[in-house]
């Protein structure tokens, strides 16, 4: 067969297959893979539908219902308010630059009803729109500081050096110097001021320890002086005192001026005026002696007795006499005639002139003398003891 008649015979080959094909018969396999059948050669599709697979695995023509839709140029669109939380990945990381315009300085806050909404921030806490939060003037209160806070004293204003906080009498903690009786340092040493303490201040029963007093010399006392002032002195005059409290009345002290007159109605007391001859002391020449050591018998005195003891022997170089009286309101022998020296011996006792029977009232007030007459004396002490009551006058 030559090559004219094989091509014919082919054609006519080719001519009987498609005379033979019937509808629904072409299977995949029977379409070239490299086909590339127009979209032309399709069934007919409405605008913006699509071909999905139906349930029974037929490509069907369907509406883009739901969240998305598609134009008929192929352009989607996500449906409005149709995005759930469930849509967004959690490794999303969407921009902020995606989120709505929030204007400066402004906070997403939920709503009431749960809607996240944007907000001025007010109250006590204010924000710039660079992040920069600043708590209002005046908008700390005592309920906004934790019980157990314990702030640290240098977060407090600062404190001039030695001053306190005290409170105002607006009820403001204030700082205050510390002045009146008592000032303090800034190393918290208080210091009591001089002279500030008085008698107010001390507990009545404060029972103060004598130790705590100032030193007192020993023997001396508390008077207060001139300008009331407690003031140490010795103790003086007619009695002393000893560091151990006891008194004594010093010597020759008593004075018939300190003695209690008689009353109106008779009471009274007799007295007793007490003068010493001292040989060493006041010598033994004839004439008035008025020994040192001696009493004043005062004017008006009713002598009623005396007694004249020798303690040591009174001599003589010759027959002395010695008389007893008084310099002034009564007699030079008055309370004892002249008696002769040898009379005066070691203890000897002599009752003198006055006696209750003869008594002898004193004119003028008066100290008690010795008169020696005859001879000088050479030794001796004699002690006379005068007993007498003072009349009314």
């Amino acid at each position: 067969m030559g090559t004219g008649t094989a091509v014919t015979t082919l054609v006519d080959a080719i001519t009987a297959a498609k005379m033979n094909l019937k509808l629904e018969s072409v299977a995949n396999a029977d379409v070239d893979a490299a086909a590339a059948i127009a979209y032309s050669k399709l069934a007919t599709l409405a605008s913006a539908r699509l071909i999905v697979g139906s349930a029974g695995g037929v490509a069907t023509a369907v509406d883009v219902t739901g969240d998305v839709t598609i134009s008929n140029a192929g352009v989607t669109a996500i449906a409005a308010a149709i995005i759930v939380n469930a849509d967004i990945s959690a490794t999303a990381a969407i921009d902020f630059s995606k989120l709505a315009t929030l204007a400066s300085a402004r906070l997403i806050v939920g709503s009431a009803g749960g809607v996240a909404t944007a907000v001025d921030v007010t109250g006590d806490v204010t924000i710039s729109n660079a992040g920069v939060t600043a708590i209002t003037a005046l908008a700390v209160v005592n309920a906004d500081i934790s019980a157990t806070a314990a702030i640290v004293l240098s977060k407090l204003e600062n404190l001039t050096s030695a001053r306190l906080i005290v409170g105002s009498a607006a009820n403001v903690p204030t700082a205050v110097d510390v002045t009146g009786d008592v000032t303090i340092s800034n190393t918290g040493v208080t210091a009591i001021a001089a002279l500030a303490v008085v008698n107010a201040d001390v507990s009545a029963s404060a029972a103060i320890a004598w130790s705590k007093m100032a030193a007192l010399t020993s023997g001396q006392i508390l008077v207060g002086s001139a300008a009331n002032v407690a003031t140490d002195v010795a103790m003086s005059g007619d009695i002393t005192i000893s560091n151990a409290g006891v008194t004594a009345i010093g010597a020759a002290k008593v004075t018939e001026a300190m003695l209690a007159a008689s009353s109106g109605t008779g009471l009274g007391a007799l007295r007793v005026a007490r003068a010493r001859y001292s040989f060493a002391t006041d010598g033994g020449a004839q004439g008035l002696i008025t020994p040192a050591s001696n009493a004043t018998i005062p004017d008006n005195a009713v002598i009623v007795g005396s007694t004249i003891n020798s303690t040591t022997a009174a001599t003589s170089g010759g027959a002395a006499t010695i008389s007893v009286g008084t310099s002034a309101g009564s007699g030079a022998a008055s309370l004892l005639a002249a008696t002769a020296v040898a009379s005066f011996s070691l203890d000897a006792r002599q009752n003198g002139l006055a006696t209750f029977a003869a008594t002898v009232k004193m004119t003028a007030a008066g100290s008690i003398t010795l008169t020696i007459a005859t001879a000088d004396l050479t030794a001796g002490i004699i002690e006379v003891s005068v007993l007498y009551f003072v009349a009314a006058a």
